[in-house]
């Protein structure tokens, strides 16, 4: 069984290549001068000598490196002279000495430890949608791809490192909004209603209120983001999950009916208030 999955492997990378060579063969012949071109800066079998003469001059000048942006001579070598070492962190060590390769370090730490934060608070934010949690997951990997990349690519340079922060920004934005939806304890608390979404039961003034599952879903829904309106694609999305569309009315009844539910206990509340052409609100005060 194995030869067999190994043969068909060989076969489909084979057909791959055939058909790349056919729509693309330029795209083929820069992926072959990479792996098999030794006289080529840009091809893998170049990189150890990029590195090793790198390291010699990060040995020669390790205070302050050869200085930032500089030229990477090959003496010794049959490859021309390159502007970079081809690995973020040894071409910091070369221009810039021990000084950026503890910078570059410490920078590529952060973001690696960023993203697996990030990683395993989506993984543990219960409370939060299924959706949202991979987005996080997946956005976390922008960065450790781009960082990974980096390691036999060109450094951090101004071509590509827009992506590197606006992928991070991303992320970090994904990331807060997750956690205004983790509350300590899981168990939200606005005036005299209280939410357990653990066992996703409801309270008013300590008196327990018999909500529907729709009912109950649609108060999570607005307890998670209080005093801002919740659209209805949100509420369509996380309420009623298995339609593919429920109308504006749908949603008002179920309001109303969530509100006459309340009221059976609090006959004062009026904290859950439409907003006009957005979707609804739990509203302060």
């Amino acid at each position: 069984m194995l030869i067999v999955t190994l043969a068909l492997c060989v076969m489909a990378l084979g057909l791959l290549i055939l058909v790349l060579g056919y729509l693309n063969p330029t795209a083929l012949a820069l992926i072959t001068s990479f792996l098999q071109d030794v006289n080529s800066p840009h091809s893998i079998q170049s990189r150890g000598e990029l590195w090793s003469q790198s390291l010699q001059d990060l040995t020669d000048h390790p205070l302050i490196g050869t200085g930032a942006g500089q030229t990477l001579e090959m003496p010794n070598s049959l490859l021309p002279n390159v502007s970079h070492s081809h690995n973020v962190v040894i071409d910091y060590a070369r221009t810039l000495g021990v000084p950026g390769l503890i910078l570059i370090t410490f920078q590529i730490l952060i973001i690696l430890a960023v993203c697996a934060s990030t990683t395993l608070k989506a993984l543990n934010a219960t409370t939060s949608r299924w959706n949202d949690r991979i987005l996080a997951v997946g956005l976390s990997f922008g960065p450790v791809a781009y960082v990974g990349a980096n390691f036999s690519s060109d450094s951090f340079g101004p071509t590509t490192s827009p992506f590197l922060f606006s992928v991070l920004y991303l992320m970090l934005a994904n990331r807060r909004f997750l956690w205004e939806l983790e509350v300590v304890g899981k168990v939200f608390q606005f005036g005299p209603l209280t939410l357990n979404y653990e066992s996703r039961s409801a309270k008013i003034h300590e008196t327990e209120l018999a909500l529907g599952s729709e009912e109950y879903q649609l108060l999570e829904e607005l307890s998670k983001r209080p005093g801002i309106a919740t659209s209805y694609d949100k509420i369509m999305d996380s309420v009623f999950e298995n339609h593919v569309y429920i109308d504006e009315d749908t949603m008002d009844q179920l309001a109303t009916n969530l509100t006459k539910s309340i009221r059976s206990v609090d006959p004062n509340f009026d904290s859950i208030e439409k907003v006009s052409g957005l979707g609804y609100r739990l509203r302060n005060g």
